[in-house]
């Protein structure tokens, strides 16, 4: 379980990365919902509706339910990452 909870927290904080890098989090910021616009310059709450993005994508990929527990645990190490 350890392992999913550091790939799921890696491959989170590369995906914020990358749309970092692109411009997406910006225009997010800019133009997007108000609560989308608040989420995006939050580095906290990004990460964990990120996380539980891709556990979720993951659950049901293999599914397992223990997928749910992991963006709990991912979401401190993406924000460190970050």
């Amino acid at each position: 379980m350890l392992e999913i909870i550091v790939i799921m927290s890696l491959l989170s904080t590369f995906f914020l990365l990358l749309i970092t890098k692109l411009g997406v989090r910006e225009i997010m910021q800019q133009r997007g919902f108000k609560l989308l616009s608040v989420m995006a310059n939050c580095d906290f709450c990004i990460s964990f509706w990120t996380n539980v993005l891709i556990c979720s994508l993951a659950m049901i990929i293999f599914q397992d339910i223990s997928f749910l527990v992991c963006p709990i645990f991912s979401t401190p190490i993406t924000r460190f990452l970050i």
